[in-house]
């Protein structure tokens, strides 16, 4: 009879270790497909901030995404270097959007319009207000 005890005890303790086992894999590839889901949503070249699990973070130009990981380019020092990403290793994705570097750039033509309208209005001035 205690054999019997102890023989459903350790397979009910087997079998709870298993279910976690499971229910954590199930987590990983949840995240993973969410993951896959947004970075299919960003298009590539999109500038994103990588964070990591172990808590390092980069930004890069976003390259292929793949069935378990993704390519960035990263800059590092002069050059750029490709770098695989593996989904599993990742706690966050987030797209930058620059629209301070957009709204510079477009004052920018705003103001040369201006100046090159002024101008021809100068010039049509001299020469035809005579």
């Amino acid at each position: 009879m205690r054999s019997s005890i102890a023989l459903l005890m350790a397979y009910v303790l087997c079998f709870s270790a298993g279910a976690g086992a499971a229910g954590k894999a199930s987590t990983s590839e949840q995240h993973v497909n969410k993951l896959k889901q947004q970075l299919t949503g960003i298009p590539v070249g999109s500038v994103l901030e990588v964070k990591l699990r172990n808590k390092d973070k980069f930004q890069g130009h976003l390259g292929a995404v793949e069935e378990t990981s993704f390519q960035m380019q990263v800059a590092k020092g002069d050059k750029i270097e490709d770098r695989t990403v593996r989904m599993e290793e990742v706690k966050s994705v987030q797209q930058i959007k620059d629209h301070h570097v957009s709204h510079q750039v477009g004052t920018g033509v705003a103001i040369a319009v201006i100046a090159g309208l002024a101008a021809l209005i100068a010039t049509a001035a001299a020469t035809y207000g005579h």
